[in-house]
């Protein structure tokens, strides 16, 4: 008769990830429990796993020091950790929460090795015994192990336990000695993956091994951990993916399967984090957001209970729509808001982006002489502004319109569940300095919105103290690396697009209230034909990288690498159709600018030479600069010769270098002191 014990960890059972994801999850998970509780350098789930290993080392070495092995029991370890990163003693009840939330985990990604079954029950064992290093106990590897269908054990023992483990081989030593009277009549036979562990050690101990490494489940496991350490082979599995179940795909379908992991990671990342911060819901801003809750809803529908995020909710809002009922006051101090954005404007772009008609107050223009449509810089500083707005009657035009702009806007708000009592709310927008947020964060003063962006842009206005922004990708108000990809950001907002157009405002009817939106078929016209599929594609990609996430929890700091290659090939190598698609392109610019830009404009030889000699001109050029924005982009225009195309890339980076001199410039101006200035002007 044969006595037989077995290893459990990729012997018996299997994960579906490599053993460092459950552990990073768990850490996700004991943030999002620890709350406020937490100082904000531990809030980092990376930074929690590495705590997380030196409290395991800690009590290892004190477990050593007291004769036995390196080993540590996992409810304490969770609660040396708690006490490490709060300061202060840890709850019970959350603790055990964390130990089941990482027991759930285990038992959600495990699977029984498809072969070892076979090969226990070929030995025709007398008893049957699993032994196993593990920081869980026996209670936990028998519960796991039944849930999995594993019924033919007659018992086992883990590491933690005893405090000896099969690494040094006393766990073998104590095992023998327990079970020494039934041993002593069968051949003892140890089955293990580990060759020191699992081989070497029992066999200095006369005990028969065999060492279990099956080709295909072994090759799947090296897979594993390579994909979670490795942005290649991450990719690499994806794109495998697509190749199975992606097929016959419309070409426009096919580059936004390209870049699907930019636009799954930027999900994914909201998902956690906003998870780990308790968020009650999510609010997607149109236009951008009504495609980031497309794909939203369909991550989340594919995820566990315990990983869900908030509930989602589209906020059909615009800058034009938020930005004068937000004014705390009607003046030239609280219009800086807007005029640190669009420093040069005419009268009639500055009252589009308040939401008003000019011509309504064109008897207040004509007093100050006025011209609607001539461009003023620093409007702030302009005399006849000035007299404008301190005109008492104009002034109460202003008022009776904002009051009623600003009722209209928190009905329709408190039709979407936001109000002041709503405590902390998620927003979704694409970028790039959240205006928008800062609009709403003024109307509702009391609620803590923490706003989710693809990037961010440094901040030309004060931020609202209750408002949080986060980026995906770079974060310029931080760091200047990764600036390249915010020169251009355009054309992100063009493949985000929505067809169902801008708002302008809100309407109430029968007791209804809703969103007034302005569509330009022209606009559409590049969505109907180019956008939408690229936006089915992305989500048919995103769904086969869910699927594919469930099997082995894609590790997200990896994935974060590979959807920012993603969005540099968007930016810097253009496919020919998405350059194409952006140049015949009329997007609506009415906040700000005050009119449609058409972006197939071209710059000629006259627009840069003219541009030298006279300041108009300049500023004309400058103008077509900014309605273009793409140098990667423009290179690629098929209507352009190769000539043009490369003197005004040339034209457009030394305009790209200036616009970056100015900005470094405000933060140096910005900073507190000459230090600070200095590192803000040259930091990269």
């Amino acid at each position: 008769m044969n006595f037989v014990t077995v290893d459990v960890w990729d012997t018996l059972l299997r994960r579906r990830c490599h053993p460092d994801a459950i552990k990073m999850e768990a850490a996700r998970y004991l943030i999002s429990l620890l709350g406020e509780a937490l100082p904000s350098k531990f809030r980092s789930p990376d930074e929690i796993l590495s705590w997380r290993r030196s409290v395991e080392l800690e009590i290892g070495l004190q477990a050593q020091s007291q004769g036995l092995d390196d080993e540590y029991e996992i409810k304490d370890v969770l609660t040396l950790l708690v006490e490490k990163v709060t300061g202060s003693a840890a709850n019970a009840k959350l603790v055990d929460a964390a130990l089941k939330f990482e027991f759930e985990l285990e038992l959600d990604v495990t699977y029984v090795d498809p072969e070892i079954t076979s090969l226990i029950k070929s030995l025709s064992p007398s008893k049957c015994y699993f032994i196993s290093d593990f920081y869980m106990g026996a209670e936990y590897l028998s519960s796991l192990l039944e849930k999995n269908g594993v019924n033919f054990l007659d018992g086992g023992i883990s590491s933690c336990d005893v405090g000896l483990n099969k690494r040094s081989g006393r766990l073998f030593d104590w095992f023998l000695n327990e079970y020494k009277v039934e041993l002593a009549e069968s051949s003892h036979i140890h089955i293990g993956d580990n060759e020191w562990s699992d081989k070497k050690n029992p066999e200095s101990k006369s005990i028969n091994s065999i060492h279990f490494l099956p080709p295909e489940e072994h090759k799947l496991r090296l897979m594993k951990e390579k994909v979670y350490f490795s942005r290649e082979r991450t990719s690499e599995l994806i794109e495998n993916e697509y190749k199975a179940e992606l097929l016959d795909l419309d070409e426009f379908e096919a580059i936004g399967v390209e870049h699907a992991k930019l636009f799954y990671g930027f999900i994914d990342f909201i998902i956690r984090d906003a998870n780990a911060k308790r968020l009650e819901k999510v609010l997607f801003f149109t236009r951008e957001g009504e495609f980031f809750k497309r794909l939203y809803d369909c991550i989340n529908e594919s995820l566990p209970s315990w990983r869900k995020g908030p509930q989602s909710e589209l906020l059909e809002v615009s800058r034009v729509a938020t930005f004068f009922p937000s004014l705390r006051e009607i003046s030239l101090k609280e219009l800086m808001r807007l005029w640190n954005l669009y420093s040069c404007q005419s009268v009639r772009s500055l009252f589009k982006s308040l939401g008003l008609v000019p011509d309504t107050y064109i008897e207040y223009f004509d007093k100050y002489q006025i011209e609607l449509d001539q461009i003023i810089e620093y409007p702030w500083q302009d005399e006849r502004v000035k007299k404008l707005f301190s005109d008492f009657g104009f002034l109460k035009h202003l008022s009776e319109r904002q009051e009623y702009l600003r009722e209209s806007i928190f009905k329709y708000f408190y039709t979407r569940g936001l109000s002041n009592d709503c405590g902390r709310v998620a927003i979704v927008d694409i970028g790039w300095r959240g205006t928008i947020q800062d609009n709403i964060c003024y109307l509702f003063p009391e609620v803590e919105f923490t706003g989710y962006y693809l990037g961010l842009q440094v901040f030309l206005n004060d931020q609202p103290k209750n408002a949080t922004k986060i980026a995906y990708g770079p974060d310029l108000n931080f760091d200047f690396r990764g600036e390249s990809l915010l020169n251009a950001v355009a054309p992100l907002e063009m493949l985000c697009n929505s067809k169902n157009g801008s708002v302008v405002g809100f309407k109430e009817d029968e007791g209804d209230i809703r969103a007034v939106k302005k569509i330009d078929q022209k606009e559409n016209k590049v969505f109907e034909e180019f956008t939408a599929k690229y936006q089915d594609g992305v989500e048919k990609a995103v769904k086969t990288i869910s699927r594919l996430e469930r099997k082995i929890l894609i590790n997200p700091v990896i994935l974060r690498e590979s959807a920012f290659n993603s969005w540099h090939s968007i930016i810097e190598s253009p496919h020919p159709e998405i350059a194409k698609s952006y140049f015949s392109l009329y997007h609506n610019e009415d906040f700000g600018v005050g009119a449609v830009v058409d972006k197939s404009t071209v710059v000629t030889y006259s627009d840069i030479l003219k541009a030298v000699f006279f300041k108009k001109n300049r500023q004309y050029l400058v103008a077509k600069i900014k309605d273009i924005q793409w140098v990667e982009g423009y290179k690629r225009r098929a209507d352009l010769s190769r000539l043009r195309r490369l003197i005004f890339s040339l034209v457009l980076k030394l305009a790209t270098v200036y616009k970056r001199f100015l900005i470094r410039r405000r933060a140096y101006s910005n900073s507190p002191s000459v230090i600070s200035g200095l590192r803000a002007v040259f930091r990269i």
